[in-house]
């Protein structure tokens, strides 16, 4: 059993074939080389001590449903027959999105990264973010004690543009990762970025970053649905969006999306096999790399809340993922959802496709429930194939470097020749099944979204979990508005720029004219180089107060004696500008580089 070096938390090893997160691997079920999803069936879920189980009643379905579905589970009767070399096509499901075309439904006069992202992240979703976010911190502010030099002292409410152009910074700061925050208003010659503190001051930057909230704080007395809403509303109102604005193609995939953190949550999730192996779970429904729909992972709150709980949870997921797309437009039929091996079950396509007019794709364990035994131990025939059929219900196995094995209700055991890549050169021809050549085409919708949102991602190390999902979204409103956007251009006979493009001309369009007071201090720096420099008479004078100050050529207060001040300055530059009188008069009017 592994562990992790902290002592509230410990995951387990869960050996049951049926078990809704874990499910015991095999090589002889690892998903072909060219597959673009490795599975998600090795999910352990962590236990923490301190994790309560909140009992949710379910809205999906009466009493009275759920005891039939169960029942009608319970009495399946498979019948397996060798379908090899005389498997027949059924008369399929005609693909119709009812009166919506496939594409991008605001038409085609967008034609400006602005205008795409604002489909997702609207005005009014922008305004309640601002209110909440002022809301928040006039509460925060006033139970501090803060002392007299605090940089509470200085807040001031949250305005349209400075939310605007806080989104596009944030934006920005994801196409140049830097170590830390702060480092994007460094001084430094070899570190300087003149852009971020032309928009905004430092301190009032991170004001905003502190106290940046998407929902009204819950009491202090709270559980998992309270503390869920801090950012189940913003999700639930892009995932409606996202649907809203795009109508899919016959072609779907279900798949997870790991949002990294670490940080002390009860429904964390730990996966060996992921290259983000901590992290908070969301499932996604895409297509083309355009999320459809998503479902965040809260634990039990989730599991509890989905359509059959006579299901898996793995089964219930797609389910409830699909039935999102039923809700908004009923008519639509035939699609084709394509899965890997967490999800795919015996039971899942009889679902799909009785009751919902939706066929199925996708690796399948070969422990499931109602496998038979001549797939779990195949014959292969000369052509190195095994397949067996029950009704609508294809059970594929295709004997390559492993064995792979795969569950359709739309292909049949038809295969084609391809030609393979060798090492060294040259080209294998073999017959592979039709079946895994679309799993391997069209599986990887996820996938490439998560590819567009790790490029250009703004994440970074927070104790609040929700920070994760909210940032999370708003790269998932960059990604469906380029997506959009190439669909819309291609549609135009129009060439569309690089992704990284449209995210810096999107950070033009939302930063806008704002500037945060900084211009001035710039322009007023850049006349007082040109003044110093200038080659004219400059006068000296002494304060007639009395007033020292710190030289600005000679004096350092970050050394132990360094400190030299003096009563003198430059009535000419506009500054008036303290320095002692002599060498360091002369260096500052005659040197680029003063400072000693």
């Amino acid at each position: 059993m592994s562990k992790r070096s902290r002592k509230d938390i410990t995951f387990c090893d869960i050996s049951s074939s049926d078990d809704d997160f874990y499910v015991e691997s095999s090589d002889s079920d690892e998903v072909m080389e060219n597959s673009s999803s490795d599975s998600g069936s090795e999910i352990q879920r962590v236990v923490r001590k301190q994790f309560r189980r909140f009992n949710i009643s379910s809205n999906s379905e009466d009493k009275g449903e759920r005891q039939r579905n169960q029942r009608d589970e319970a009495n399946v009767d498979f019948t397996w027959r060798n379908v090899v070399n005389q498997d027949i096509e059924d008369v399929k499901i005609p693909f119709t999105t009812g009166t919506k075309p496939v594409g991008p439904q605001a038409g085609y006069q967008c034609n400006e990264p602005i205008k795409f992202f604002k489909l997702f992240f609207t005005d009014q979703l922008m305004n309640t973010r601002l209110k909440e976010t002022n809301k928040y911190a006039r509460v925060k502010i006033a139970r501090k004690n803060t002392s007299v030099h605090s940089t509470w002292n200085t807040w001031v409410d949250v305005t349209k543009a400075e939310i605007s152009a806080f989104l596009g910074v944030i934006l920005n700061m994801g196409t140049m990762p830097l170590p830390n925050l702060k480092e994007y208003w460094s001084t430094a010659r070899n570190a300087k970025i003149p852009y971020f503190a032309e928009i905004f001051r430092r301190d009032r930057f991170l004001q905003i970053f502190w106290m940046l909230h998407t929902n009204k704080k819950a009491a202090s007395a709270q559980n998992m649905r309270t503390r869920s809403e801090k950012i189940s509303k913003y999700l639930h109102y892009l995932d409606t969006k996202f649907r809203e604005n795009f109508v899919s193609g016959r072609e779907l995939s279900i798949d997870e999306a790991v949002v990294k953190f670490k940080g002390k949550i009860s429904f964390i999730t730990y996966n060996p096999k992921k290259p983000t192996k901590w992290g908070i779970r969301i499932y996604t429904d895409a297509n083309t790399g355009y999320v459809q729909a998503i479902l965040p992972y809260y634990g039990s709150l989730t599991t509890e809340n989905l359509v059959r709980p006579d299901l898996p949870v793995s089964s219930k997921i797609v389910l409830d993922l699909y039935q999102k797309v039923l809700d908004l437009r009923p008519e639509v039929a035939g699609h084709i959802i394509f899965t890997d091996r967490y999800f795919t079950s015996i039971p899942l396509p009889n679902a799909l496709l009785q009751k919902k007019k939706c066929y199925l794709t996708g690796t399948i364990q070969t422990n499931r429930k109602y496998i038979p035994d001549v797939i779990k131990k195949p014959i292969f025939s000369d052509n190195k194939i095994a397949a067996y059929r029950s009704d609508e219900i294809l059970l594929l196995s295709w004997k390559d470097k492993r064995i792979v094995t795969l569950l359709s209700t739309w292909d049949t055991s038809a295969t084609n020749k391809i030609n393979r890549r060798m090492r060294g050169g040259g080209f294998l021809q073999l017959e592979k099944p039709v079946a895994i050549i679309n799993y391997n085409n069209y599986m990887g919708g996820v996938d490439k979204a998560d590819q567009y949102t790790s490029t250009y991602c703004f994440m970074r190390k927070s104790n609040k979990w929700w920070r994760k999902l909210f940032f999370w979204g708003l790269e998932m409103c960059v990604v469906n508005a380029y997506i959009m956007y190439k669909f819309v251009l291609k549609k135009n006979n129009q060439k569309p720029i690089s992704h990284v493009k449209f995210v810096r001309r999107l950070v033009d369009q939302l930063v806008g004219d704002f500037r945060d007071g900084s211009q001035r201090n710039t322009e007023t720096s850049t006349s007082s180089e040109l003044e110093r420099l200038n080659d004219r008479l400059h006068i000296i004078r002494h304060d007639d107060n009395g007033n020292c100050r710190d030289c600005i050529v000679c004096s350092n207060r970050k050394i132990k004696g360094g400190r030299k001040q003096t009563r003198s300055y430059c009535d000419t530059c506009p500054k008036k500008t303290f320095m002692c009188i002599g060498n360091c008069f002369q260096k500052y009017h005659t040197l680029e580089n003063f400072k000693i």
